[in-house]
């Protein structure tokens, strides 16, 4: 062989050996147990892949995990040898516009594309059977989705963040959605559910603003749709409604149950008819509803879930239905706009904060059923004066705290305060009145924590009560007309008498009549009292000889 030759021979084979490697240079790469490449990384110059479907004779079988982690990668070609794309594979990719999958992929792992914000659109391809949780999270440029047949399960927040994805076609053959999957997709206006789906996670379309209508196929058998709202298959269960729904909406009068978070921040329906049919409404069930300005809530409901109102600023006026025994936490939270609420006389318990920062709200009627007044009721409220009736037995802390133009209050129960700072920082609280006995403050009691200018009254002849309670000075109150005491123990039947006690001012006659017939009342004076420290006790006991017998009071 001529000398002269080999240089030329030597570098022939030298390129022919080093050539692949140099092809692959820029890739890193792990070898897998199964004689399989995962690359790790890039780290050439050209912002248009195309991995290779071999390394040095191996098959590269996955896009490892962070491997063009906020890379300034432009397209994606992936042969079909690779079979998984790991956690977060191309996240953070903000030039990464196409990327074309192999037919051999069947798995895209967490967060795999997330926030690929220049992704446009991407072929799925049927050997898919897994997309993990938040796949496409924040592709915010990502426009239209195909799911084939072969992905069993939609996972949670895989399209969260998706703000311009117009077009979603869910094949049939996707059995679940997960919670969150479609969550602030914003351009979505319509959402169609095949027969497939099973199971539909809470908050699907939570923040999908201009969503009109959800259709369901009629072969499904567990879900149905009723002019556009998600139901389930019996009609009975209002699950949905679409967020873009506007103006006035009527629920079917079939449905039963509103569910939890049915109309979440349906911000554009302004009123709102509930059947008397329904009888529950779930939790946060027209949350941020915030231009919704009247609901009619039927006879038939008898649970609110918490939060059901809450943040509906421009609600003006509730009518809650005697068929309802309890109000629960944050039930109108933050409803600024409300003026005036109806309370039946069926509500046992106002639950923790069912009130709070309903800054609007100036008067209010709690009924006389009412037992129990939770932490923060009406904390920051707009209440000028307040009357707790003598049902009332437990009053939580902070229950009235903040309300700024408090400046009277009533209470005729005894002992209603078991936590503390009821009433603290109603800086215009004035006067607080009790009609009965002092309550059992101890030393360290803060009630009235800051209400600097509020004086105690209390009515005479009522016990324990001292010059100051829980810091604040009392005085006398006397009536402006005689009153009978209707709360004492004293009040009703006793020992071969009925008996009351009489309250109005000290060293004043008041005279008792009596009368048979309230119809054609023949009013007969029986006994004239002197009141003495403001109080005396009447004593009838000659009650028994008549069929009824009726009293009333007057100065002489």
């Amino acid at each position: 062989m001529n000398q002269k030759s080999w240089p030329i021979k030597l570098l022939f084979l030298l390129v022919l050996l080093l050539g692949p490697v140099m092809a692959h240079a820029q890739f890193t790469y792990v070898t897998n147990d199964d004689d399989t490449i995962t690359i790790t990384g890039y780290t050439g110059p050209d912002n248009n892949i195309v991995i290779p479907d071999e390394i040095g004779g191996m098959s590269v079988s996955s896009i490892g995990g962070n491997a063009f982690y906020n890379s300034t990668v432009k397209s994606v070609v992936i042969p079909d040898s690779v079979t998984s794309i790991q956690d977060f594979a191309f996240e953070s990719c903000a030039n990464l516009a196409n990327i074309t999958i192999g037919n051999g992929l069947t798995s895209i792992n967490t967060g795999a594309f997330e926030d690929c914000a220049s992704l446009t659109n991407i072929l799925i391809p049927d050997s898919i059977t897994n997309i993990s949780q938040i796949a496409f999270y924040g592709c915010i440029s990502l426009s239209a989705i195909t799911i084939p047949a072969s992905v069993t399960y939609i996972e949670n927040d895989t399209f969260l963040y998706c703000t311009s994805l117009t077009n979603v076609i869910i094949s049939n053959g996707v059995v679940g959605i997960g919670q969150a999957a479609f969550e602030f997709c914003s351009g979505l206006v319509n959402f169609s559910i095949p027969a497939s789906v099973t199971n539909i996670a809470p908050e699907v379309f939570d923040g999908c603003s201009e969503l009109t209508m959800i259709a369901v196929d009629p072969g499904n058998e567990f879900y149905s749709s009723i002019s556009g709202v998600l139901c389930d298959k019996s009609q009975t269960l209002l699950i949905r409604c679409p967020q873009g729904r506007s103006g006035s909406y009527t629920v079917p009068v079939d449905i039963a149950n509103i569910g939890g978070s049915a109309f979440f921040e349906c911000s554009c329906l302004t009123n709102v008819v509930i059947p008397a049919n329904v009888t529950t409404i779930g939790d946060a069930a027209f949350y941020l509803c915030t231009n919704l300005t009247s609901i009619t809530i039927g006879n038939g409901v008898t649970n609110f879930g918490i939060y059901a109102f809450e943040d509906c600023y421009s609600l003006a006026s509730v009518s809650i239905p005697n068929s309802v025994t309890s109000l629960p936490s944050y039930l109108f939270f933050g409803c600024t706009g409300l003026t005036n609420v109806a309370i039946p006389n069926s509500v046992t318990n106002i639950g923790s904060a069912a009130f709070l920062e309903c800054i609007s709200l100036s008067t209010i009627n709690i009924p006389n059923s009412v037992t129990y007044i939770g932490t923060q009721a009406f904390e920051e409220c707009g209440l000028s004066s307040l009357i707790i009736p003598n049902s009332v037995v437990g009053i939580d802390e902070a229950a009235f705290a903040e309300c700024k133009s408090l400046t009277n209050v009533f209470v005729e129960s005894t002992a209603p305060f078991t936590a503390g700072e009821e009433f603290e920082y109603c800086f215009k609280l004035k006067q607080i009145f009790f009609s009965g006995n002092a309550p059992p403050f101890d030393g360290d009691s803060t009630v009235f924590y800051s209400d600097t200018n509020a004086t105690v009254y209390y009515l005479p002849g009522m016990h324990g009560w001292a010059p100051m309670l829980d810091g604040r000075p009392t005085a006398p109150w006397y009536l402006s007309n005689p009153s009978i005491l209707t709360f004492e123990p004293t009040f009703g039947i006793q020992t071969n008498a009925f008996g009351f006690t009489i309250s109005w001012a000290t060293n004043i006659p008041v005279i008792v009549d009596a009368c048979t017939n309230l119809s054609r009342p023949d009013w007969q004076p029986v006994q004239t009292n002197t009141l003495t420290a403001g109080t005396a006790y009447f004593s009838d006991s000659q009650w028994a000889s008549y069929s009824a017998r009726f009293y009333r009071l007057r100065s002489p």
